[in-house]
């Protein structure tokens, strides 16, 4: 049994490689350590054989010419985005808010947090345990994470490794349902230990053991949140888009560097060296030309037009792979809020699928809290869903012109209705807004209609 498990260790931190450079990728770009940063310039040049005397050409790195690197900031600015669009200051539960509070005071932060790494690393994780019969949560970053699914589906997790460094040391623990198994790495892979997910001690009144016993959590008690159903970062999409946004607009940088020189050009100089007739330009503010000669000089022309639509439709093709919000734009000309709302589609599909995936870590928190309920003898129990409220940017000055004909139509309403039935209405101008072409007898019809509640008596 060992041997197979530690075959199975072996296998699964082997295949874990290619998603954790996914990850790397994630987070290098997130701090702006784009690619750019590590692109060489190279020449070719001839090297002689001195046996042979054959001349062959090799690529050199080229230190002569620019070489900025300029690496765009895309991926953290769409991730901030998504993530503050979800999870702002507006997040809530349906219920049960004072009971998370007590449990976990902080746990708007600490779920933003996770949010903003998953983004990054696809996935991270949150780890119950017991601290002087307090339940409390230790945040377990993704690339420690293995996680081992029935199907390639994703429906369930049969197992999750976390495999990390202690002390220098190489540790994995395998855990399932039931159990945990502990290995540890120093020129080969042991069995430290197999235990339960939470082990009960009895002592004396001299602090002896005098049992043991153990309970299950229930599931797995490492809760993974994820990014997403295909499994990737906020990055993958975008990233060969950033890449040549980042070359293009490097190379334009280089280019004002590489064209500043101005060339001249000696016309009839029959000479060996030109410097001299350069420093003599230079200190005399001119030179004798022989008869046909003549000087010229040259600079190199930047295509600045080419670069600007290049880098526009890059960014147009980083954002629309990234299913992101282009702010810069609406800053653009007069954008109503119908066009911003059309901007905000890929965002609001992007952030469903994220907030489905916050709901089902959610659950499987709310399972480790009841069953720490029930654990402690506590006869209580939560099932709150997270509440999310996003938050859409507007054009401040047609919502005035809105507001003002929906301030029109609700003083229609004045002395035919009570103030509670405007207040509803209030609360919900939306009826207004889509109906501010009816007549006063028609919107007073629809509004009666609604609710003979809210009739003034007479």
């Amino acid at each position: 049994m060992e041997k197979e498990l530690i075959k199975y260790l072996k296998s699964q931190i082997e295949k874990f490689g290619e998603l954790q450079n996914e990850m790397d990728i994630g987070k290098r770009y997130f701090k702006q350590e784009n690619d750019i940063l590590t692109r060489k310039k190279f020449k070719g040049i001839a090297i002689e054989d001195k046996k042979t005397s054959e001349k062959r050409y090799v690529n050199v790195e080229d230190t002569t010419r620019a070489n900025h690197r300029l690496p765009s900031a895309f991926a953290k600015l769409q991730i901030t985005q998504k993530v503050s669009y979800s999870l702002n200051d507006d997040l809530s539960v349906t219920n049960d808010e004072e009971i998370y509070k007590e449990l976990i005071p902080d746990w708007k932060i600490k779920l933003k947090k996770s949010a903003m790494k998953v983004s990054q690393t696809i996935y991270e994780a949150w780890q119950p345990y017991l601290e002087d019969k307090k339940l409390k949560f230790n945040r377990i970053p993704g690339d420690q994470i293995i996680v081992d699914f029935e199907s390639s589906t994703r429906d369930n997790e049969k197992r999750i490794i976390r495999h990390y460094m202690v002390d220098g040391v190489e540790r994995a623990e395998i855990w399932d349902e039931y159990k945990v198994v502990i290995f540890e790495k120093k020129k080969k892979w042991t069995l430290v230990e197999t235990r339960s997910h939470i082990q009960n001690q009895l002592v004396n009144s001299r602090g002896e053991v005098i049992d043991e016993s153990g309970e299950s959590w229930g599931i797995i008690p490492i809760i993974v949140l994820y990014n997403n159903d295909e499994m990737e970062t906020d990055v993958k999409p975008i990233k060969e888009f950033v890449d040549i946004y980042d070359i293009t607009n490097s190379d334009f940088a280089n280019n004002i560097d590489d064209f500043q020189e101005i060339l001249t050009v000696l016309k009839g100089y029959g000479g060996s060296d030109p410097s001299k007739v350069l420093n003599l330009i230079k200190k005399m503010g001119g030179i004798n030309i022989a008869e046909g000669g003549s000087v010229d000089y040259k600079q190199g022309i930047i295509p600045t037009e080419a670069r600007e639509v290049a880098l526009k439709q890059f960014r147009k093709d980083i954002f629309d792979a990234g299913m992101a919000v282009d702010t810069e734009n609406m800053a653009k000309g007069n954008v109503t809020n119908n066009i911003i709302a059309s901007m905000y589609e890929n965002l609001n599909m992007k952030a469903s699928g994220f907030e489905q995936e916050l709901q089902d870590f959610w659950r499987k928190i709310n399972f480790i809290i009841n069953r720490y309920f029930e654990m402690m003898g506590i006869d209580t129990r939560v099932s709150g869903e997270l509440v999310f409220d996003r938050t859409i940017l507007v054009n401040q000055k047609e919502r005035a012109e809105e507001n003002k004909i929906d301030l029109e139509n609700l003083s229609l309403l004045s002395g035919f209705v009570s103030e509670e039935m405007i207040a509803e209405i209030i609360n919900n101008l939306e009826f207004v807004k889509k109906n501010s072409n009816m007549t006063k007898e028609e919107i007073l019809k629809s509004v009666l209609d609604k609710s003979q509640d809210f009739l003034i008596e007479e």
